[in-house]
């Protein structure tokens, strides 16, 4: 049987480390015989041009001939590969030589929901994007401290059309129809078959390894049992993550965007003390995802997806947000209590945190 390509293309932020560490780290996962390889991101850089060294492409194209030897099925995964298309052109033509049988496999979520994973895991640490929000929330005539760091980056995204929402790499794949689109269109000449799924819920059915497994026609084994839901990079405290914001927005030096995920992750692990999320965050995701809208109707028709995945909570238009940013900033001056609430439990948590770490001899 000839072996077949799997090039998982992420992006990041939609069930790309579940995945990788299912594979990873199950042995024998399905009926096939699956090799499975995290792709370097430096090589996708290097393979990311149309005039790629040729010694590195006749490196790559052995090594995928060595992988693809001897198994059913090579998947590679990485999550910066959607928005490295040439470097994905490059893989597929490269094993085009091998085998005719490959499947692109990327996943797509909820714009609102995609950007508060990105601001919970990158963008609430780095201080050059805090900055950059904070300067269009004053430049909006708006108090940035009566908002919270989530807050701030809805309503700064808004503002500009969601150019603040992009990734610190600079690119913005907010819009799937587009990004997929860039990715169909490079690799149609190869005669490969783009699959796009969207990002299920923890107790859906099929789990995203199910789904992930449908899309490469792989058969799990059924003693996997529950390894299938497990989920990685897990979401972190939203009190921690604000508290971090707020001690670099008053000049105090914090762990970067890439930096230290292992001691957040603890400090995570032991937040009790929850911040209850409020309706104005909904309103700034409900215009988030109507601006989406209309690009996500195309996608869904395009990429056979149901649309009522991406379908919005109740219409609201940009003088609609604009205003009701406005309103809720008038609000919170008049009544700060809404605000002294929030920063009393934020300041409550993290004393409790100081608590857990004394008594585990942590600190």
């Amino acid at each position: 049987m000839t072996p077949k390509l799997v090039l998982h293309v992420g992006p990041g932020k939609c069930g790309s480390s579940s995945i990788q560490n299912f594979f990873a780290t199950q042995e024998f996962p399905c009926t096939e015989s699956i090799r499975y390889k995290l792709l370097n991101p430096a090589v996708i850089a290097e393979l990311n041009r149309q005039d790629a060294d040729k010694s590195l492409l006749d490196e790559v194209q052995q090594q995928l001939s060595v992988d693809l030897r001897g198994c059913d099925c090579l998947i590679l995964s990485h999550e910066v590969m959607l928005r490295n298309t040439q470097a994905a052109y490059n893989y597929c033509l490269l094993a085009k030589n091998i085998t005719n049988n490959i499947t692109i496999i990327g996943y797509c979520r909820k714009q609102s929901g995609f950007i508060k994973s990105a601001y919970s895991q990158w963008l609430f640490r780095s201080p050059e994007r805090i900055r950059e929000v904070n300067a269009i929330i004053n430049r909006l005539k708006f108090d940035p401290n009566l908002f919270t760091g989530l807050e701030r980056q809805l309503m700064a995204s808004i503002e500009n059309n969601f150019y603040s929402a992009r990734q610190l790499s600079g690119f913005n794949m907010l819009d799937w129809l587009s990004a997929y689109n860039n990715m169909a269109q490079l690799t149609r000449t190869l005669g490969v078959t783009l699959s796009i799924g969207t990002l299920p819920e923890k107790e859906s059915n099929p789990s995203l390894i199910q789904d992930f497994c449908g899309r490469a026609n792989l058969t799990l084994h059924s003693d996997i049992k529950d390894a299938h839901r497990e989920k990685v990079n897990l979401s972190l405290d939203h009190s921690l993550v604000e508290a971090i914001n707020t001690a670099i927005c008053v000049g105090i030096d914090m762990m970067g965007p890439h930096e230290r995920n292992d001691i957040i992750s603890l400090l995570s692990s032991l937040m009790k003390t929850k911040v209850n999320l409020n309706g104005f965050l909904n309103e700034l995701a409900a215009y988030t995802d109507w601006y989406y809208w209309t690009s996500n109707i195309m996608f869904c028709k395009q990429y056979g997806i149901d649309k009522e995945y991406f379908k919005p909570g109740p219409e609201i238009g940009k003088q609609e947000i604009l205003y009701s940013m406005a309103c809720e900033n008038h609000k919170r001056s008049v009544n700060r209590s809404v605000v002294i609430e929030r920063h009393q439990l934020l300041t409550a948590s993290i004393i409790e945190l100081c608590i857990n770490l004394a008594k585990r001899g942590q600190v």
